[in-house]
């Protein structure tokens, strides 16, 4: 469920439905039999932890621009940048090693921080200077030791 908001969103999409069988059919035990194998009363699936986290990624998106953000799959996968390249939110679903071109963003410091999806908690991890035209790419290595 966080994996297809964060994907969608970073890609371009103007929004995210979270979607929850059980809330959809406000289904109860002893009602009607469930469509779509619902299992838990409509009343306690409105505080499944997947809803939760869409306030997450909804204040992320929300703290910036949405008007100003275009979708750049050259800088890493799953990438949501300014047109100004003045910022970029990146998402790694799985934790693995990536690699950021930080050559597609504007500003002269460079400010890193996680993000915690699962809490909603911004953690800031480095500054890094930029580089000027001419030299080498600033490339950083990231590892994802969170899974956020």
């Amino acid at each position: 469920m966080r994996k297809q908001a964060y994907w969608s969103l970073f890609a371009g999409a103007c929004g995210h439905a979270y979607g929850c069988n059980e809330v959809f059919m406000f289904w109860n035990p002893g009602g009607e039999e469930p469509t779509f194998g619902a299992r838990t009363p409509w009343k306690i699936a409105l505080h499944l932890p997947g809803s939760h986290m869409m306030n997450f990624v909804r204040r992320l998106v929300e703290s910036r621009p949405f008007t100003e953000r275009i979708p750049d799959q050259e800088m890493i996968m799953r990438v949501d940048r300014a047109a100004d390249a003045g910022y970029a939110f990146v998402y790694s679903s799985h934790g693995f090693h990536f690699t950021v071109d930080m050559e597609k963003l504007s500003d002269d410091l460079i400010r890193a921080a996680w993000y915690d999806p699962r809490s909603g908690v911004s953690e800031s991890i480095a500054s890094i200077p930029a580089r000027r035209a001419g030299r080498s790419p600033r490339r950083k290595r990231v590892t994802a030791t969170t899974g956020c």
